[in-house]
This record gives structure tokens, sequence and C-alpha cells, in this order.
């Protein structure tokens, strides 16, 4: 009994009682359903018990550095005083670091809505920095486009917990279970409180209580969590993105501190959040051993800081113009630019790998795939491409595409081909077939779709690819795609309802930072090409450069311009390890 069903797990107790009653004697008495299905259950037999993959089964983790993994979700609150009169319920928004158990932010909103958590988001990261990723369960809002953008735009990667297994949250859910018991419990209801008096409690329950109490998963509170985290943590992980840009800011006294990144619109109303004054106040009597050790540490990076904006002082004359710092090096042109010259592109072993793999694309056709990092190249990488081929011959259709459905997807294609967009999908997909085919017959050109940031394709966009591909029954290439993307797009592609699409990726490749010797020929690359030969960076500089940038090509862009310009503005002829960890700092890397 025990052997057939592990045979066949999906062997059902109906057919093992046949298979039983053939086997025994004619006389003998059968068993019982009831028998047969408590046997199961005690031996580990029954068809989910059997098809639990171990390789999936849930194990303790814990990130390794603060700031690799946050965890959000929502609690329903209490009920608390309208202003207007009357009584509303209030929802619990919260993030938690799932390194430390320590909270970036808790707040009760009004409502479940997308606004609040997003609040809730733009203050945690005023506070605490970026995360790496975003895990969250699969609620309407957390799925929502808008907050897909913002994630891309910032650089956090959102992952969602697969349906059905909710074990993956359990830290979020008991950090929940101690505001049911603890902090709730603790609360008059008698007395029917404002959301403002309620949150101020909520605040300083965390800052008094949760974050001083000795953690269940690690001998220590979550501050102390938080800073051996921030200590130990080696500044050039992966996970552990922001140690060389602790500031000081407003806020918890004694906490680290971040520089934002340039997403104003989304992070600038935190830190003008009144509720952060009030965070201060109930937090400037902290005096743990922890926090003093934090507050040191913010300490060093404050006077980095200041000296690098005295430094930036220093480059405005008496009459407060602004000393150019091309001229004090000798630039013929400013170096390190966003958009470099195609014919002065750097030739690392990356860009040689993609420009080998593009070329056979455009001759054989087919579909593409390049992903990176952001910042590694690859709008470069097919900018560059597009820009080598005959227009005679090639007709580029270029798809900036920003999340959306399948339908805005196929309008923007049939733009691009000069085409007046029809209302219904199926007459879209026929105009656009249609031109593909007139294109390649009449005028003799080949179209070439490239569909940049393609990660934040939803599923019905990027089903909708291999349908523009099939023409003549599936034997003609009349159109070449080119998927360009973040590494999130290749886990996509993974699943198996593109299946059909990823068969038909002919060539591909994931773009990496430079090498650290390719790193040195960069700069003098990027120098030679402004006019300046010396170097201008020495070793040790360009050792942190790169522990700073891992080689992505933006970021030495971004560091080694914001290094120069610090560097003039002190009157040094070279750029130094001090002078780089300053313009770290000041770049936000």
């Amino acid at each position: 009994m025990e052997r057939l069903k592990r045979e066949n797990p999906h062997r059902t107790g109906a057919a093992l009682l046949r298979e039983l009653a053939l086997a025994n004697e004619p006389n003998q008495p059968g068993l019982s359903a009831s028998t047969l299905y408590r046997f199961l259950r005690a031996r580990g037999l029954t068809e989910r018990q059997l098809l639990l993959d171990k390789a999936t089964a849930h194990r303790k983790y814990e990130a390794q550095f603060a700031n690799q993994i946050w965890q959000s979700d929502m609690l329903f609150g209490p009920w608390v005083g309208r202003p207007g009169g009357g009584k509303q319920q209030v929802f619990l928004q919260a993030a938690l670091d799932d390194a430390s158990r320590l909270i970036p932010h808790a707040q009760f909103y009004p409502n479940q809505g997308l606004d609040a958590f997003l609040d809730c988001l733009r203050q945690a990261i005023a506070a605490r920095g970026i995360p790496t990723r975003l895990y969250m369960d699969n609620a309407k809002i957390y799925r929502s486009p808008q907050l897909a953008r913002i994630a891309a735009s910032i650089g956090i990667l959102i992952v969602h917990t697969p349906p059905y297994q909710p074990e993956g949250r359990g830290k979020i859910e008991r950090f929940f279970r101690s505001v049911r018991e603890q902090f709730l419990a603790s609360l008059d209801a008698k007395v029917l409180l404002s959301s403002e008096q309620l949150n101020e409690r909520l605040w300083h329950w965390l800052d008094t209580d949760y974050h001083r109490r000795e953690q269940s998963s690690f001998a220590d509170h979550a501050a102390g969590a938080l800073a051996a985290r921030y200590r130990t943590g080696p500044p050039t992980s992966a996970g552990h993105r922001f140690t060389a840009s602790v500031l000081s800011s407003r806020g918890p006294a004694g906490a680290p501190r971040f520089h934002l990144s340039i997403e104003e619109s989304f992070l600038g109303s935190a830190l003008a959040s009144g509720r952060q004054a009030h965070r201060s106040a109930l937090r400037s009597a902290r005096s743990h051993p922890t926090g003093d050790l934090l507050g040191r540490q913010a300490g060093r990076h404050r006077a980095a800081g200041r000296c690098g904006r005295q430094r930036a002082a220093a480059a405005l004359g008496d009459e407060g113009e602004v000393t150019m710092w091309e001229s004090f090096f000798g630039f013929k042109k400013t170096p390190f630019g966003d958009s470099p010259d195609a014919k002065q592109l750097f030739a690392s072993q990356a860009w040689n790998q993609v420009k080998t793999r593009l070329e056979f694309l455009a001759q054989h056709h087919g579909v593409g795939l390049v992903t990176g990092e952001v910042g590694a190249g690859k709008s470069t990488a097919a900018r560059v491409f597009t820009a080598t081929l005959n227009t005679n011959r090639y007709k580029i259709l270029y798809v900036h595409f920003s999340s959306g459905s399948a339908l805005d997807l196929l309008r923007q294609i049939a733009l691009e081909l000069d085409l007046e967009p029809a209302h219904f999908r199926g007459d879209l997909v026929r105009q656009i077939a249609g031109a593909i085919v007139r294109l390649n017959q009449s005028k003799k050109q080949h179209p070439i779709l490239i569909c940049d940031e393609a990660h934040l394709l939803p599923h019905p966009a990027l089903e909708q690819l291999p349908l523009l591909l099939n023409f003549d029954m599936d034997s003609s290439r009349y159109l070449t795609l080119l998927l360009v993307g973040q590494p999130l797009l290749r886990r996509t592609l993974s699943l198996q309802i593109h299946e059909a699409l990823r068969q038909r990726i002919g060539v591909q490749y994931h773009l990496e930072g430079l090498t650290r010797d390719e790193l040195d020929s960069y700069l003098t690359q990027h120098l030679k090409a402004a006019g300046v030969s010396q170097p201008l960076f020495d070793e040790t500089a360009r050792q942190g450069m790169y522990q700073a940038t891992k080689g992505i090509p933006r970021k030495v862009n971004k560091l080694a311009m914001t290094a120069l310009r610090l560097a003039a503005a002190s009157k040094s002829q070279t750029v130094n390890e001090a002078i780089l960890l300053d313009a770290t700092a000041e770049a936000m890397l």
C-alpha cells in the first residue's frame, strides 16, 4: 500500500482500495475507507504531504545586513476619535528590517489604501535609507503599477509572498502580535484617543520598549542588532549599499541617517513631515549605550559631510560666481558625461560581448535579450548598436515602456510605425502586422523593435510579443525584437507562461560592471578624451571608487565628476582617498 502511494502520490484512496481488493483472497474481509485514510495520514502518505518539496520548505532565514530586506504589511487597528465628531477605525502600516527587526516606520492611518502605504514607505526611507528588497504579500495595493514604477526608479526590488505560503512574512506578523498584545492591550479602552495621540504613543512605545527589548532570534535588542549590522557589514556588500553615505538628518538621535535619492516627488514630503519633529522630541532623551555608539558613528559622517560642504563653499568667489572645475584641471570638455560619444565608447570585455551578439541579431533576426543592473549601460548599448545600422535597411522602433496594459504597448508600437492606432486589440495587431510586412516587402526595410525597461512589462504584454513575431505560419522573420531590462526580466521570462517567448530568444547577455583593471583604463580614456593626460586619481581613490561603484559605469561617472569638483574646490591637483569619501557621501553611493 505504501509503495503504491509513493510511486504515484496522485493515486486516490478508491484506487488503492481496488488494488488491495484484487490482491487479497476472495473470502478475506476488505479494508474500510476511513481506516485507509487514517493509515495514510499517520504515515505521512497523503497527496499533500508527499508532494511537499523539501527543497522549497521554509527554513529559518534572516538577512545578513541592514537594509537588505524590508518586510511590510497592514494591521487592522483600534477605533479612534474622528476630527469632526464620532469615531473611525485606523489601520497600522509598518515596515520591518529583516536583519535587525528594527521598525523604520510604523503609523496608524485612517484608510488602508495605496496612499497610506506610500506615505509609510516615504517616511521609512527618510529615516533608514533605501532597502534592496521589499517583501510583501499579494494585496492589490502592493501590486499596483504606481508602486512598481516608484520602486524601479529608486532601485528597490519588490518580492511578493507566494500564494498560500504566508510563512515567509513571519517576522512582520510577529511584530503585529507584539503590537496587539503589548501596545494595544496597554491602552485604556474607555479613553477614545485621536489618531495623532495614538501615533505618538506608538512611536514612544517603539523607542522606549520595542527597540530596546531583547529579540527572541538573537540575544540583542533591535537597535543593538542594527548597530552590529552596520558595524560588521562590509561597505562593498551588495546588500549594504548605504554604509558610506550615513549622514545626520532630522529624526531619532543616535540612529543612522541616509542621503535620499533624487526622486524628490516621492521622498521629499517625508523630510518635510511634521511627524519627524514629534519623533525627534520623543527620542532626544535616549541614552542607551548603543545609541551613543550610533551617534558617534553618525557624528563621524557628519564631520565628513561638513568637510565636503566647506570644500564646495570654497569654490564660490567673492561675487558668488562658481569657479569652473573644468578650467582648474585644464579640461577641453566636461569628462564623464552621461551620454558618451559612440566613437569614444570604452571597449570593455562586457561591451565587446554585447556588440558581437547584437551584430549577430541584426544579421540573422529573431529575439535578443540584454539585462544588467541599473546604470550598467544597457540603454547605451542599444543606442550605440542602432547608430551603426544602415537606416535604408533597418527601421528602429524604440519603445520606452512604462508599466501599463498590453493594449498600451501595442499602441506605442503602432505610433512608432507611423500608424493611427485602431481601437480594438485584434484590429491593432492586424494593423501592426500589415505595416511590418509592407516594410519588409515594399520598402525592403527590416524593423527592429527595442523594448527598453522591459522588466516593467506586465505578463499580458509579454504574452502579446510572440504573436507579433509570427508571420507566414511562423516561417518568416519580418520583425526583430530586442528586450532590454533589469535582472528581474530574466526571472519573469523563466515562468512557464512565457515559454513561447523564451524559446525564441536567440542571443542574450547580462551586462556586468567594469573589472578593477578596466576601471583604471576607463578613467584614463575619459580624461584623455577631455584633454588631460596626467592621472588625476591616486591608487587609493581608484580602489575606493571600485568598492563604492562595483564598476557600474553610471556610478563611476557620477562619483568621478563629484570627486573632481570637490578636488578643485579644495585646490587639490589629484583626488585622494579623503576627497573620494566626501564625494561618495555627496553622490549618495
